[in-house]
């Protein structure tokens, strides 16, 4: 019994020394009785609840602070470990202030038990985490609101400006963007009925942050006290107390501004300006996303360059059949174009099994023609890959029909986003200049269209050039011809005038190539054209062993709406090809022609020479491409150039060593 006094008295010093230590420490230290009631508090209470120790002990239990909502559900769960006398530990529990703010607290207690095992009560300690709880509770709504997004940028942004208007409890909140010299409200909150979204830059808070070139988050306090009461009308029209606000980049430059404004005094905590400026970096995400969706909008020969290059990926689908499909896809596809393209290959392959019949469905209200929104989905990659993506879908005209545009965008990332939101701020700002990066490829690649149309005037430069000296010495070789007397003269002459005819033809491919322009459409009869361009091409090649079969006479009385000249070209540069591929053996060249559906005339020009290199067929219709050691590689360009403005196409199919076979499709009636 002396023993177990001594040890008593022990545990009770050592149970005082416990509570002087929690009247130091800031955390809060409790313990209740039996039935829950507080039979001991901490100084600390009354930093977290805003209650005095003697305003709960003996007075209040311990679910008289839990909220309304979920008192019964807490009580009953802390009461069943009481009865079962259980320690518990990580606890989260919701409770009301003294003045009605919420608390949430993270709880650990042990029971008291007396010598025979009974409970006595229970003591325990409990931390105020409501402020790392909010910013959890932020993170996982700003995560929702990245799930939620659309293709639709516009939208997107709006419903990042509702999550920050509603982080900071605002009046309202705006996307202010600087558009060509004023400042419009793109992304709106809350807005007064009266409020202007269009309006002069000059004297708006906005436009100041704008001009910044930090990346530091604004907060102007007092605006009635600032000189803004006086230059920005918002400020007295709306009563604003506080403005809080930060650059949204595009580009590495500053487009517009990110704000809130408050009619009360507002100071952000570091945890809510760290969201303001991911949400920034979100929104100059989107701003990107809406800059290349715009410009693939702009004109056909815009979407046939920027579409190659795209971030996203971009297709045509035709009667069930994928007829063009961009870079992009076979970069995350995996599939090359030709595989994508081929007849036999069936787009359903891409699509995961869950997803398909929603796919077809859209599929068919688009055949049925039916306008489709955008949708998600999953599609596979040749190597097995689930990716998740957006689809937004479109009827065009291709080909004289009907088909399927389609621009996919890969939101991997975004499902992600909760992950990106947990590293930092360097990691959000590596995507963003990653998708920079690919516009500025974008505009390298315009950049060398433009490069490839300087080569044309400059063609054309060199041409006119040449012409002036070159008629000077066929004018001298003329006269030398009409006064020589020399017969050994005569071989020497006759050779500078065949020089001079190359010579002029090289001189023609550079102008044509500078001086293409829409046909000058007249009645033309097909087979005299004919006729007359392989007598032209057999006078230049007369020394030649050739063969000419001609396969056309049916069409001796065909006319076509068509531009003699460059129909005439187009032969010329055709047979004179076909001549220079027999040159070391005997060759033949046939020249076939015949009448389609009464649509089209279908010419075809063979030859049995030295054939293509199946790498360079490809190459053949590109600018200076040639294996000829005197070509100028224009000849086949302008062809079909010429075609294309014709509305008509070129195909060759050519075997090294067995020969070539070029055709011509051209439309009878001129098309607009």
């Amino acid at each position: 019994m002396i023993i177990r006094k001594e040890l008593e008295n022990k545990f009770t010093k050592t149970d005082e020394s416990i509570k002087q230590i929690a009247e130091l420490i800031n955390m809060w230290i409790w313990e209740t009785d039996v039935n829950g009631l507080y039979v001991y508090s901490s100084p600390a209470v009354e930093r977290i609840f805003g209650f005095k120790p003697e305003e709960i002990v003996g007075k209040k239990y311990f679910y008289d602070f839990f909220v309304a909502d979920r008192k019964k559900e807490l009580k009953e769960y802390l009461f069943k470990i009481y009865n079962n006398r259980e320690s518990y530990i990580d606890f989260v529990n919701y409770n009301l202030s003294k003045n009605g703010n919420i608390i949430v607290l993270k709880t650990a207690g042990m029971p008291v038990l007396d010598e025979k095992g009974a409970l006595l009560g229970y003591h325990g300690v409990s931390i105020d985490i409501t402020k790392p709880k909010q910013a959890e509770e932020r993170l996982i709504e700003l995560n929702e609101c990245f799930l939620g997004f659309s293709s639709n940028p516009l939208d997107n942004i709006n419903r990042l400006i509702s999550y920050v208007g509603k982080l900071f409890n605002a009046d309202c909140a705006l996307y202010n963007r600087l558009d060509k010299g004023v400042l419009r409200s793109l992304g709106q909150w809350h807005t007064p009925p009266d409020f202007n979204p269009v309006d002069k830059p000059d004297g708006h808070i906005c436009y100041d942050v704008i001009k910044n070139v930090a990346n530091d988050v604004f907060v102007i306090r007092n605006l009635p006290e600032t000189h803004y009461a006086k230059t920005d009308p918002n400020v007295i029209r709306y009563k604003l107390q506080t403005y809080i606000g930060i650059a949204v980049k595009f580009n590495k430059k500053s487009v517009g501004s990110l704000c809130i404004v408050c009619q009360r005094d507002v100071i952000p905590t570091e945890n809510e300006k760290k969201l303001l400026e991911i949400v920034a970096l979100a929104i100059g995400i989107e701003e990107s996303r809406r800059y290349v969706e715009v410009s693939l909008l702009e004109s056909e020969q815009k979407f046939r360059t920027i579409a190659e290059y795209s971030p996203n990926m971009i297709f045509i689908n035709k009667q069930g059949k994928v007829v063009y499909a961009n870079k992009r896809c076979e970069e995350i596809i995996g599939y090359k174009k030709d595989e994508l393209t081929s007849p036999d290959f069936d787009f359903l392959t891409l699509i995961a099994p869950e997803s398909k019949e929603f796919v077809m469905k859209s599929y068919n209200n688009h055949l049925n023609g039916k306008e489709v929104g955008t949708y998600e989905y999953q599609i596979f990659t040749k190597k097995g890959k689930i990716i998740p993506v957006i689809i937004a879908t479109k009827i065009i005209k291709y080909e004289e029909g009907n088909a399927v545009l389609g621009i996919i965008t890969d939101i991997t990332e975004r499902k992600k986003i909760e992950q990106i939101l947990k590293n930092d701020k360097e990691k959000i700002e590596y995507i963003a200049n990653k998708r920079v990066g690919e516009l500025v490829k974008i505009k390298k690649k315009l950049t060398e269209v433009k490069r490839l149309s300087d080569i044309g005037t400059l063609a054309a430069t060199v041409a006119h050039e040449l012409r002036n000296p070159l008629g000077v010495i066929r004018l001298a070789i003329y006269n030398m011809s009409k006064k020589n007397t020399n017969k050994s003269l005569e071989s020497h002459i006759v050779n500078v005038e065949k020089k001079l005819m190359e010579s002029e033809q090289i001189i023609n491919n550079l102008l044509n190539y500078s001086k293409l322009k829409i046909p000058n459409y007249g009645k033309v009869r097909i087979y005299d054209i004919l006729k007359e361009s392989i007598s032209f091409t057999k006078k230049i090649f007369c020394k030649q062993n050739v063969t000419v079969v001609e396969k056309f006479k049916s069409l001796k009385l065909k006319y076509i709406d068509a531009d003699s000249y460059q129909i005439s070209e187009i032969l010329n540069n055709i047979l004179s090809n076909a001549y220079q591929s027999v040159v070391d053996k005997k060759g033949k060249i046939e020249v076939a022609a015949r009448l389609v559906k009464k649509e089209f005339i279908v010419l075809t020009i063979s030859d049995n020479g030295v054939g293509i290199d199946e790498k360079d067929i490809e190459k053949v219709f590109d600018p200076f491409f040639t294996k000829k050691p005197k070509g100028t590689g224009l000849g086949l360009t302008i062809c079909n150039e010429l075609v294309n403005l014709h509305n008509g196409e070129i195909k060759i199919q050519s075997t090294k060593g067995k020969g070539t076979v070029l055709t011509l499709k051209i439309p009878v009636k001129k098309k607009n």
